[in-house]
């Protein structure tokens, strides 16, 4: 039964630099921040140096510096993508309303927010404005009352029938039956069980925090070797301090 709830509490409603307004954001990964800055510090050196290997190796940290952001990048869609997977699974397990338009499954957007200079594995995960789309039959979104649960229907009395059939509620199939269709010229009945928190978009946001912080410590990590690589490769050149 499609039922609605108030405005998603803190902090589950962030905006992202992208502009949308999100269930939850995975803000830029410290380690990655580091990473960038050390291989920029480690650049700005060699460039400064007037050694001829200094000059090489300037440009070898350079390309480092390009390879990263991509991959970074690359890494960021594989989060949203696990993110959106982890979300929708959740949903489609505990769904009982039929195939529609509306359906809260398909309003869920994950998607990469893209951060400047450089890519710092930053997710946004349930665009609010997508969840929104999916509404009850009086246009009402009804995601935060699933996420969340929800008592504020308890001992109203709805009128309707449990689809498919249109069979008269009662109180040991509601909220165990498929569906139930809100219409006003059904059959009444009074709610007794609140709406159980499903956790969908938490649990998903947990998944691909912990998918991001597997796939980026391991590309923070590879960076950090071969910028240590080149730093001991070839004649000494005093780049350290």
């Amino acid at each position: 039964m499609p039922l609605f709830g108030a405005l998603a509490p803190p902090p589950y409603r962030e905006a992202a630099p992208d502009g949308n307004t999100y269930f939850k954001v995975l803000r830029p990964y410290l380690g990655l921040a580091e990473t960038y800055a050390h291989a920029i510090e480690v650049r700005r050196r060699y460039q400064g140096i007037a050694h001829p290997e200094a000059k090489i190796k300037a440009r070898m940290v350079g390309r480092l510096i390009t390879d990263l952001n991509a991959e970074v990048r690359a890494g960021e869609v594989l989060v949203a993508g696990a993110a959106q997977k982890a979300v929708t699974a959740r949903i489609s397990a505990t769904r009982k309303r039929p195939v529609g338009r509306n359906l809260l499954v398909n309003s869920i957007e994950c998607r990469p927010i893209g951060t400047t200079p450089f890519h710092t594995g930053s997710v946004g995960i349930g665009d609010l404005s997508a969840l929104d789309k999916a509404a009850d039959q009086q246009g009402r979104p009804y995601w935060a009352a699933q996420e969340f649960g929800s008592e504020h229907l308890v001992g109203k009395t709805v009128y309707g029938f449990f689809q498919p059939g249109g069979s008269a509620p009662n109180q040991s199939s509601f909220r165990a039956h498929p569906y139930f269709e809100v219409n006003n010229e059904g059959y009444g009945m009074v709610i007794q069980r609140p709406i159980v928190a499903k956790g969908f978009l938490r649990a998903g946001a947990a998944d691909a925090e912990s998918f991001r912080y597997r796939a980026m410590s391991r590309v923070a990590r590879t960076t950090a070797a071969e910028i240590e690589r080149i730093l001991v490769a070839g004649s000494p050149v005093p780049v350290r301090r």
